[in-house]
């Protein structure tokens, strides 16, 4: 995005939005087994079918792995504002996520949060601010949303973003889990 960029480029070539909205899979095929790097919208299962031995490394990267594809280190396309990212099952983090809030506004903070569509009724009472991330039934609208996202949730000026993981199966959910993991680092 033109954010990350601005004053370190002369020109930027806008082509329109991408068709999935996050950076592609990236495979090492330099060693063996084939190795997944970075997750993109060809989950694993897709590539098997084409390399049946390729594998998936774990996601947590090392210095040295870090360098053979952009978009491996630990802290990557973060917002400014500290990103707080609840990985339990949809009731617990919903839940957790009213009780930060309150804590938050009771202290005076300013709330983000990052909300999939399907959980604004559920949160609508809480004296936050929300930035809609779509539909989570729908990966490839949340996929397509995710940085944009993330930059409105900065524009708000908040002291903290809440978000939770998504928890569908799809072949993007892992990829989308993965950026909200490196948002929150």
């Amino acid at each position: 995005m033109l954010a990350d960029l601005d004053g370190r480029i002369d020109i930027v070539i806008d082509g329109g939005p991408t068709d999935v909205g996050l950076e592609s899979t990236v495979i090492d095929l330099s060693v063996t087994p084939p190795t997944v790097l970075r997750r993109g919208a060809i989950d694993i299962e897709a590539l098997r079918e084409v390399t049946p031995e390729v594998t998936s490394r774990h996601t947590d990267s090392s210095d040295t792995i870090a360098m053979r594809s952009p978009g491996l280190l630990k802290k990557h396309y973060s917002p400014r504002t500290p990103v707080l990212l609840y990985e339990d099952d949809r009731e617990t983090a919903l839940r957790l996520m009213k009780q930060r809030s309150q804590q938050g506004v009771d202290r005076g903070e300013s709330v983000g949060v990052l909300v999939f569509s399907n959980d604004v009724i559920e949160l609508r009472s809480l004296p936050v601010r929300f930035v809609d991330l779509g539909n989570e039934n729908d990966p490839a609208a949340v996929a397509g949303r995710l940085y944009a996202a993330l930059r409105e949730c900065d524009d708000l000026g908040a002291s903290i973003i809440l978000v939770r993981n998504i928890t569908t199966t799809h072949p993007l959910t892992g990829a989308i889990q993965d950026r909200l993991r490196r948002a929150a680092s």
